[in-house]
């Protein structure tokens, strides 16, 4: 069963010893394996660009129990907004209102930036995740394909 919406959610700025923790989040509730020394390496990075905007949300103990992570996307298109690199929540603490913490804060600072808005994409198997963004104000605005080319895997 599970447990009952927390009244407030605590976020702050992710901090060097989160990466274990962001790591398994990402895992758990993305899929994504990367490496507790991977994540962190890629957190220092982040966390020095101004551009970017990352914050975590905090359990009872102070460790992280979701995260998201945004940045500028411009285009030649449409006016300046922020795209959702990520936007996690720990399975156990689903359903507590911490992701929509997470992202009006995200949203907060995009108005704050002058963005004309936020963008992101999900999974089109993740059915539940692209309800929540339908029920906070989001809309589906066309199918498509994610087609990468990797270079090389580093570690």
């Amino acid at each position: 069963m599970p447990e009952p919406r927390s009244a407030q959610v605590r976020l702050r700025e992710a901090r060097p010893e989160d990466a274990e923790r962001i790591s398994e989040i990402s895992r758990a509730s993305l899929g994504y394996a990367s490496t507790p020394e991977d994540t962190a390496k890629r957190l220092a990075s982040v966390a020095a660009n101004p551009g970017h905007f990352l914050r975590v949300a905090e359990g009872e103990d102070g460790g992280a129990v979701g995260f998201i992570h945004a940045c500028g996307y411009e285009t030649l298109y449409f006016d300046p907004l922020k795209y959702v690199m990520a936007l996690a929540v720990d399975p156990a603490h689903q359903g507590r209102g911490i992701g929509k913490a997470l992202l009006t804060a995200c949203e907060d600072w995009a108005k704050a930036d002058g963005a004309a808005g936020v963008r992101l994409s999900s999974g089109s198997d993740r059915l539940a995740a692209h309800q929540f963004y339908l029920h906070l104000g989001y809309r589906i605005r066309k199918e498509q394909k994610s087609i990468w080319k990797v270079f090389e895997q580093r570690h």
